[in-house]
């Protein structure tokens, strides 16, 4: 399901919720309104279904509390619970609570660049590269930083590995990333190395701000300082950039 697709669910969600706010509450006479809008409804309520069971094709499952296949169906509840006005509009809120703020989630996760599908690679950064789909569809962004940080940092120290580049155990990412620069062939570069060359000089730079960010502005420590989600956005797409240059170059 595509984004503006996801926007649309969301549509549909705040409608159906100011339908059923519409009949239930806030005036007399409800039979009426309910026969002129059920149908409108029940045709709604199918679509949302509809959408619903696509997510949980892709493995999203929305919470979805609304059992109510027509506006006389829910009618029929609130009398039977004896629900006033208030106790109706809670019922429709939490019908759906949650689901907008997870299908928010993952809307922001769509302004992400997408994880590259790394040939070296180990356990800690597959199990790193996990967690952040995880937390990213769950969480948002910033949940996220943390865990970007892990997968680029292993990333790194796998290559080394595999080229047999020697470096201390306490080695932070800009070191190991300018010891690759100096060592591994595939980064020897060719046509406009001096202008490639300053720009690898700036993901240097972003590499050594990455790690004061991760350890004072993410959930990897307690902080009341946490990124905005754009920020946080813009470390994950900075880190997964660099992780699909790297991981061609030495491919």
């Amino acid at each position: 399901m595509n984004k503006s697709e996801l926007e649309s669910l969301l549509g549909k969600i705040k409608r159906i919720q100011g339908m059923m706010t519409h009949v239930a509450v806030g005036g007399y006479h409800p039979e009426q309104k309910i026969a002129e809008k059920d149908n409108e409804y029940q045709d709604l309520y199918k679509s949302i279904k509809d959408d619903f069971a696509s997510l949980k094709t892709q493995n999203i499952e929305l919470p979805d509390r609304n059992g109510f296949t027509s506006l006389l169906e829910f009618q029929g509840y609130w009398k039977s619970e004896n629900l006033n006005w208030q106790g109706r509009r809670d019922c429709i809120n939490n019908l759906y609570a949650g689901t907008e703020q997870l299908i928010s989630s993952i809307l922001e996760g769509s302004s992400l660049i997408k994880s590259p599908d790394l040939k070296t690679t180990s356990a800690i950064v597959e199990r790193a590269i996990s967690d952040i789909e995880i937390l990213l569809q769950n969480n948002g962004a910033v949940s996220g930083v943390d865990r970007i940080h892990t997968a680029l940092h292993g990333y790194l120290r796998a290559v080394c590995d595999r080229e047999k580049i020697i470096y201390g155990k306490d080695d932070s990412m800009a070191k190991l990333f300018k010891l690759l620069r100096q060592s591994h062939p595939a980064l020897q570069l060719g046509e406009r190395s001096q202008d490639i060359e300053r720009v690898l000089q700036s993901f240097a730079t972003i590499l050594d701000a990455l790690n004061p960010i991760r350890n004072n502005a993410s959930v990897a420590h307690p902080s009341n300082n946490l990124l905005e989600k754009d920020e946080a956005t813009l470390v994950i797409n900075a880190a997964r950039t660099l992780l699909h240059y790297l991981d061609a170059k030495f491919s």
